[in-house]
């Protein structure tokens, strides 16, 4: 019997194409970019084996144009997105469709393993004061009032802060580009971070563009978000002080700053300081392991500095991490890169699965954007403490 070709119009197959580059689904890749240039023709079997595959329903093979994709997390954006008239960029609506990808495997992993619903996720409510939503933190991650002070630097304090989360069982991912392909940087003035409120698996990703300081914040940010039980995009610099983010963003932000930068304890150590302005918010800014912005903001709420000073320094802070940024040169481990983009527990489950035959490599690779060499070494890297993810 002759095979049954069947026609998939050409924007179909470019968006094919995408979703197979995307997922790192390198055969599909090949397959659709044979039909696309005409080197093969679809089968009917053939495009019912892809979609399956790519996990694509069977009919949007047949449409005239590609079916509108929505981003879930659209409606949280703390403000419009810059670039593209208030649309989400392809590069985030990827990246969030990745996480919940992850999201949904380990849902079902932790159910399967009889694990209950997380407590702490909604425990709190946008009526409850900024010290009493920061006090239920603390407790629920077992944070001393001055955990940041006993750090040495802003990276030491967000890699502390992201095993107490990962303990508490939420997936802290990480990443700075799609995936894997470093042709699609993440844009840090699109967003900063995001998170996926979940019962069971709380999630939420550090866009890894931003500077040490700069993801702390967002962390302990969107950290607010989980225990408010409100979805996130976040991408506020810290410099309006005009409050055109909403009422719940300028919540997290407060929750975030007194989690970082306790009131009474800062205006200990600023009424202590005799040095000048910009050397005593400096001296703060390495005290408290976060930027001079955060210093700078807690000054200006508490009436220390004028709204004029509060500009020259957050001006001067921005233009001194763009320079920095400019002078930035690639390097680093490549290994440990990797193993900093992902969660420690995700990768130690979607491993004992596969080794329990309930999980195939091939979906560790997908999920995990890597594959069988690298995986491997990411395993062994967490396994023995290194890669900047588990104590």
């Amino acid at each position: 019997m002759a095979a049954l070709y069947v026609p998939i119009s050409l924007s179909v197959l470019e968006w094919l194409i995408h979703k197979a580059e995307v997922s790192g689904n390198t055969s599909a890749y090949d397959l659709l970019k044979k039909w696309r240039y005409g080197k093969k023709q679809a089968t009917f079997h053939q495009i019912e084996e892809l979609s399956k595959k790519m996990q694509i329903p069977l009919g949007y093979f047949f449409l005239q144009k590609p079916p509108i994709e929505t981003c879930p997390l659209t409606e949280f954006r703390t403000v419009d997105s810059v670039d593209n008239g208030g649309e989400p960029s392809a590069n985030l609506v990827d990246t969030i469709d990745m996480m919940i990808d992850v999201q949904d495997w380990m849902r079902d992993y932790v159910k399967d393993m009889g694990q209950e619903k997380k407590a702490y996720v909604a425990s709190c409510n946008e009526k409850m004061s900024v010290t009493a939503i920061s006090e239920t933190i603390r407790r629920d991650l077992h944070l001393v009032e001055d955990w940041m002070c006993q750090q040495k630097s802003a990276k030491e304090s967000f890699n502390f802060l992201r095993h107490r989360c990962q303990n508490e069982g939420i997936l802290i991912m990480m990443n700075g580009v799609v995936g894997s392909n470093t042709h699609r940087p993440l844009n840090l003035q699109e967003f900063r971070a995001f998170t996926l409120v979940d019962d069971y698996v709380p999630l939420i990703f550090i866009n890894a563009q931003d500077s040490h300081s700069g993801r702390l914040f967002s962390l302990l940010h969107e950290i607010a978000h989980i225990w408010i039980g409100i979805n996130s995009i976040y991408n506020d610099n810290l410099a309006n002080i005009e409050n055109t983010v909403s009422p719940k963003e300028q919540l997290c932000n407060a929750v975030a700053s007194e989690l970082l930068v306790p009131v009474h304890i800062f205006q200990k150590a600023w009424n202590e300081n005799q040095e000048s302005l910009l050397e005593r918010i400096n001296h703060l800014s390495r005290t408290f392991t976060c930027s001079s912005v955060v210093i700078a903001r807690k000054a200006l709420d508490a009436k220390y500095i004028p709204e004029d000073e509060y500009h020259k320094i957050t001006a001067l802070a921005i233009k001194n991490y763009k320079a920095m940024q400019d002078k930035k040169k690639s390097g680093g481990n490549y290994y440990n890169t990797m193993a900093s983009r992902l969660d420690a527990n995700f990768v130690y489950a979607i491993t004992e699965s596969a080794k329990a035959g309930r999980t195939q490599y091939s979906d560790i690779y997908r999920l995990t954007n890597t594959n069988r060499t690298t995986f491997k070494e990411i395993y062994q890297r967490l396994l023995a403490g290194e890669g900047g993810v588990k104590e």
